[in-house]
């Protein structure tokens, strides 16, 4: 099974993209594919992700080119293992379900660049426009 985890904020604009995303992978209905929506990264969904083969994190990304799309795989490095605020990066998430639960699966992140993080809700239109696009990744990945 794999799991989508879009994670954002859908209040500051363009940082809901990977809420989105994850929103539209499930009315797709991919087959074998389990999707959860959360604001941050907490140390709760690495027990989740170890009850998948394979995890797949969509998130907004800033970048100088709203719309572009990147696909890289996750490493559970100790670089990634820190705090970021009151959330974890996705490679801590992924390294706690391997030591935690003994994950052996494998992750990625689908990441969208952004640059409208403003107070308020939707997307920009560059953003919302490539959003079947970013969907097919997660597919691609399924």
């Amino acid at each position: 099974m794999m799991l989508v985890i879009g994670y954002g904020n859908p209040l500051r604009g363009d940082d809901g993209v990977g809420r989105t995303v994850a929103e539209a992978v499930l009315a797709g209905e991919l087959e074998g594919c389990d999707v959860v929506n959360v604001q941050a990264l907490l140390p709760e969904l690495a027990e989740r992700v170890a009850r998948s083969s394979r995890a797949v994190f969509v998130d907004a990304r800033i970048g100088p080119t709203p719309g572009r799309i990147s696909t890289d795989a996750i490493m559970p490095t100790d670089a990634d293992a820190t705090w970021q605020g009151h959330a974890l990066g996705p490679g801590a998430v992924v390294r706690l379900a391997g030591q935690l639960y003994g994950w052996k699966g494998d992750a990625w992140l689908v990441s969208i660049e952004v640059t409208e993080l403003g107070y308020g809700t939707g997307l920009s239109a560059p953003v919302a426009a490539v959003v079947p696009e970013a969907v097919a990744a997660v597919r691609r990945l399924a």
